[in-house]
């Protein structure tokens, strides 16, 4: 709702300025220029608290956005990555696998 508000009460400011300008003597091109640029420069100021309730919507709205993502975005990498187990313990088939690739490279060697 709050986009409208704004946008509605920026679309009168300008066709205001439009109908000030025109009512004093401007036709053409210059009129749009000079309605536009005076229109965007009263908004600034006039119309700060339609464009902070507007900032602060889309920011919440956006904010949600963002947070789904991130969720999503953390379960995935929580999927994609098992866990690793540390493993303190050496087993015998380790201890003769080290002890057989020894063996065969000084056997190869000499």
């Amino acid at each position: 709702m709050a986009i409208l508000i704004y946008t509605g009460l920026r679309l009168l400011l300008l066709f205001a300025v439009l109908g000030l300008f025109f009512a004093l003597g401007m036709r053409g091109i210059l009129l749009l220029v000079a309605g536009f640029a005076v229109s965007a420069v009263l908004s600034y100021f006039l119309l700060t608290g339609p464009r902070a309730a507007l900032a602060t919507k889309m920011s919440g709205f956006f904010g949600g956005i963002n947070a789904k993502i991130d969720a999503a975005t953390t379960a995935e990498d929580d999927a994609a990555t098992p866990e690793a187990k540390p493993s303190s313990t050496t087993t015998a088939a380790d201890v003769d696998l080290r002890e057989d690739s020894g063996t065969k490279s000084d056997t190869a060697e000499k």
